[in-house]
């Protein structure tokens, strides 16, 4: 993020601080189906426009969706059977893959009604998950051996991203501005880590204490999120940041948590299980982690599972079961920018004034 634009975000936090209620609610828009019988949610711009798949059951199909005002639209396919939508920029370009008219499913960049297959890294076969604001996109693509590398598509180019030193394969599956990607790898054992690419090089960030960690979201500031392991049993979300892994905790000691997401505020999304009810989407903001099921207001009878993706102004994009049991694609569109100010007491003018100064000053560089 840029400095004017890093410190425009914190001028609306600052705002939105002083106006901090403990009424913070989300309102969900059910993007409904077209016919199928599930529909996900699974990318969003800041626009506030989402895109996804639908599942039609009754053909075993998927096809992928941008959403027009509050209903989803199918965008068609490579010609083949199936796609599905998994990132999107504010340009509108949405990433993902689908089938070509024949073969294995390609990674396509659709913009304008045109579909672009990008190829794969000599292999069979390549997967789109994630685009950011300039038109790079990740993934992953198979290779001559067949085994997955993840990639980086630039300027017409896809370019393989590499493994970690004696690993066997590799994914991409988030990217920033600088054109970092997140994702995972596997070691010659074939454990599983997270993984940040960075400058060429691979950087494996560890585990929770178990054997297996795997990154999903990232922000451009360098922070990822994912899951690990642990030693106690229980995946975990974290928060990988300033060099460390964090676990975001759970809704219970023995329960699991998936982070999934974060934007460039910090905050994260997931989803988590609960003694009860199955898994629950979160919202991690300030180090506390929220059920977002709690903050729903004027949708009687959905639930929450999977959050996918968070915007900047904190608009999510997510799955929900309906009121009948199905599964539906859902926007999320917060009162406030964040949960946690919820419960800020209202700070000094001299409090606000140095926040500012202090996170201006703060605000890191970008890699080149």
């Amino acid at each position: 993020m840029t400095l004017p634009s890093r410190l425009a975000a914190t001028a609306a936090l600052l705002t939105l601080t002083i106006a901090a209620r403990a009424d913070f609610h989300y309102t969900l828009t059910d993007l409904g189906t077209v016919g199928a019988t599930y529909s996900y949610g699974t990318a969003i711009n800041n626009a506030g426009t989402v895109a996804g798949y639908l599942d039609y059951t009754s053909t075993g199909t998927k096809i992928a969706f941008v959403a027009v005002g509050d209903a989803a639209q199918p965008i068609g396919t490579l010609g083949g059977t199936e796609s599905r939508a998994l990132g999107l920029n504010d340009a509108g370009q949405v990433v993902g893959y689908s089938f070509p008219a024949s073969g294995n499913y390609h990674a396509f960049i659709y913009a304008h009604g045109t579909f672009t297959d990008l190829g794969t890294l000599g292999g069979g076969a390549s997967y789109g998950y994630a685009i950011n604001q300039s038109g790079q996109a990740t993934g992953y693509s198979t290779v001559t051996s067949q085994a997955p590398h993840a990639f980086l598509y630039a300027g017409g180019v896809m370019t393989d991203l590499g493994l970690l030193p004696g690993g066997l394969s590799s994914n991409g599956q988030a990217i920033n501005a600088s054109g970092q990607v997140a994702g995972s790898a596997t070691l010659a054992n074939a454990h599983s880590r997270a993984v940040l690419f960075s400058g060429g090089a691979a950087l494996d960030l560890g585990t929770l204490g178990g054997a297996n960690s795997y990154a999903y979201g990232l922000n451009d500031a360098g922070q990822v999120v994912g899951y690990s392991n642990t030693a106690a049993g229980p995946n975990r979300a974290f928060l990988f940041t300033d060099g460390a892994l964090t676990s975001l905790g759970a809704f219970g000691p023995s329960l699991d948590s998936y982070a999934t997401a974060i934007n460039n505020l910090g905050d994260v999304i997931g989803y988590a299980g609960t003694a009860t009810n199955g898994n629950h989407g979160f919202i991690s903001s300030a180090g506390t982690l929220y059920d977002l099921n709690d903050f729903i207001t004027g949708a009687s009878g959905y639930t929450v599972t999977v959050p996918y993706a968070i915007n900047d102004l904190g608009q999510i994009a997510a799955a929900a079961h309906d009121p009948f049991g199905y599964t539906h694609a859902v926007l999320l569109t917060p009162s406030q920018i964040s949960p946690s100010l919820a419960t800020i007491p209202e700070p000094s003018a001299a409090a606000l004034l140095a926040a500012a100064v202090a996170l201006a000053v703060a605000v890191p560089r970008r890699r080149r």
